[in-house]
Parts: C-alpha cells; sequence; structure tokens
C-alpha cells in the first residue's frame, strides 16, 4: 500500500470535505467507506488505525503493531492531525512531518525534536517536548505562538488561532485570541485533562468537574 495514495486520499478529503471516499484496503477487496466529516483529524486517525492493524508498509512505516514495539521504532506514526489545509504527523522517534499550505510557515518542522506531543490551529503547529517545554511555528497575529517561556508542560491543545497547555501542578496556560473568552483558564486548579478546539478550552478536574471557557462546540468525551 503506497504512501502516496495515503496522502491523495487526504488530500482529496480537503478539497471534497461532503463526500464518501472509497479505500482498497486488502488482497481481499475489502472496502471501507470513510465519511469526510468536518472533523477531518478522526478520519486521518481511522485511516492511519487501519493501515496499521492490516500491515501496509510505506514511507511513514506503519506496520502491525501485533508484530513490533512501536514504541521503540523509529519513523512510526504516533499521532496524526488534520487541520485547515494542512497534516501534521508525529512519528515515535520525535520527529515531526508537515504537509499542505505553508503561508504562515505552519509547516517548517522539520528542525524538531525529540517531541512527545503535537497541536494544530488553521495556521499554527505546536509541540510539546520531553523536557516539558512546547515550541511552535506559523501565523502568531494572536500571540498564539508565544509559547517559548512554557516549562512544566505535560499536555497541550491548540484551537483555531490559541493554544493551551496543561502543567504538572494542575493549573492551565493559554495564549492567542481570546474574543470568546476561550484563554481565560488563569484561575484553574487540579486540571488532569484538557481539551482544545475551534474557539473554546475545557478542563476536567480529578472529580470530574468539568471547566469551560469560550465557545463551546464539543465535549470533553467528543
Amino acid at each position: 500500500f503506497p504512501y502516496t495514495t495515503l496522502f491523495r486520499s487526504i488530500l482529496y478529503i480537503f478539497k471534497y470535505p461532503t463526500k464518501l471516499i472509497q479505500v482498497k484496503k486488502d488482497s481481499k477487496n475489502a472496502m471501507i467507506l470513510i465519511s469526510a466529516i468536518q472533523q477531518r483529524l478522526d478520519i486521518v486517525k481511522q485511516y492511519i488505525n487501519e493501515t496499521i492493524n492490516n500491515s501496509y508498509k510505506s514511507n511513514i512505516k506503519v506496520r502491525d503493531k501485533k508484530n513490533v514495539n512501536l514504541q521503540q521504532e523509529e519513523g512510526y506514526v504516533k499521532q496524526a492531525i488534520s487541520e485547515g489545509e494542512n497534516l501534521v504527523i508525529l512519528r515515535f522517534d520525535g520527529t515531526v512531518l508537515a504537509s499542505g499550505n505553508n503561508d504562515f510557515g505552519q509547516c517548517n518542522v522539520s528542525h524538531w525534536n525529540d517531541i512527545y506531543e503535537i497541536g494544530a490551529g488553521v495556521a499554527h503547529t505546536v509541540g510539546l517536548k520531553k523536557d516539558e517545554t512546547v515550541v511552535a511555528t506559523g501565523n502568531n497575529d494572536y500571540g498564539q505562538c508565544n509559547v517559548s517561556k512554557w516549562e512544566n508542560i505535560k499536555a497541550i491543545g491548540a484551537g483555531n488561532f490559541h493554544t493551551v497547555g496543561l502543567k504538572e501542578d494542575g493549573t492551565v496556560v493559554a495564549t492567542g485570541n481570546n474574543d470568546f473568552g476561550q484563554c481565560n483558564v488563569s484561575n484553574w486548579t487540579n486540571i488532569i485533562k484538557i481539551k482544545v478546539g475551534e474557539n473554546f478550552t475545557i478542563g476536567l478536574q480529578d472529580d470530574n468537574k468539568e471547566f469551560v471557557v469560550g465557545k463551546r462546540t464539543a465535549t470533553m468525551k467528543a
């Protein structure tokens, strides 16, 4: 299964987001119908997971996870995000690939290393490093890339034009556009999980209490 087919299918989703796409998966000509919904991240994740489970090899090296310890294999897909006109892929070796619109430099990630988690907005890309610092590239009109001083970060998320980080002590930091109050998280404490969307931020406490700021369009479980 050539990697070019994977990326062509993803680019097709970008171009025709309301259509269904048929993808041939194995020698038995089994077909998978992928519904191109607005949350294209789910599509990319599903596609890559299916590819891993079916042992197809490519330049992004997806293989049968039953026979390979992916966390010890360089170059294998750990996380994929489709946002706007861009696709960003985090590999298990801590490097990052990006393709698509690069008008603001949002795809300039080839020099990143030791990355543990990625996030992407409309025109910016962020990466959480293993040393718990954060890097960012792309559009910074709202300050969404102003993360160079962040420390002790254990999780990140990106909305359209804002970036959020969950700290080890359970507090949360945010930077970027705040038109809907999506960055008003400075008083949050005891947070164990965050979810960041287009113009909202959600924080979950260890007692399952939920905090929400911004224009909410999803839930923590969604």
